[in-house]
């Protein structure tokens, strides 16, 4: 009975400090897209090139870094999650052991679930900074175009 109540106390831990992680990835998520929109007013209040530039790099690291942190937390958490399968193993806990295998799979499809949301987050991004280039390139084009016609015009 103790041995089946350790167990099931270590799994509740487990459970609790999957959770927290979790939430704590969506916060950084929140932290990263606020920080994200920042840069997007920076860009556009930017007038030089090379700030721009770096700023577009940063926006290109930032979600890669978090998808970084992502696999880093989630191998830790399913090193734990076999470390407590091989406790429940000792212990000849069948049923637990079937429920750490699914706590497994469960966390390996949020895992995939993220590394997704990150790589469409990734694509809007790259997206947004093709919409800028083109706004750039056609704001240019029309400055030139405009000092053409004034040349022209006054002959």
């Amino acid at each position: 009975m103790l041995k089946s109540d350790t167990s099931l106390m270590l799994l509740m831990m487990l459970m609790l400090m999957m959770l927290m992680m979790m939430m704590l990835l969506l916060l950084l998520m929140l932290l990263l897209l606020l920080l994200l929109l920042l840069l997007l007013l920076m860009l556009l209040l930017l007038r030089t090139l090379t700030m721009m530039i770096m700023l577009i790099l940063l926006m290109l690291m930032m979600p890669i870094l978090l998808l970084m942190m992502l696999i880093m937390m989630t191998t830790m958490m399913m090193l734990m999650l076999l470390l407590m399968m091989m406790l429940t193993l000792m212990l000849m806990r069948l049923q637990l052991l079937l429920m750490m295998l699914l706590m497994l799979m469960m966390i390996m499809m949020v895992t995939m679930m993220m590394i997704m949301m990150m790589m469409l987050l990734m694509l809007l991004l790259l997206l947004l900074l093709l919409l800028l280039l083109l706004l750039m390139i056609t704001k240019m084009m029309l400055i030139l175009i405009l000092r053409a016609s004034l040349i022209f015009s006054w002959g």
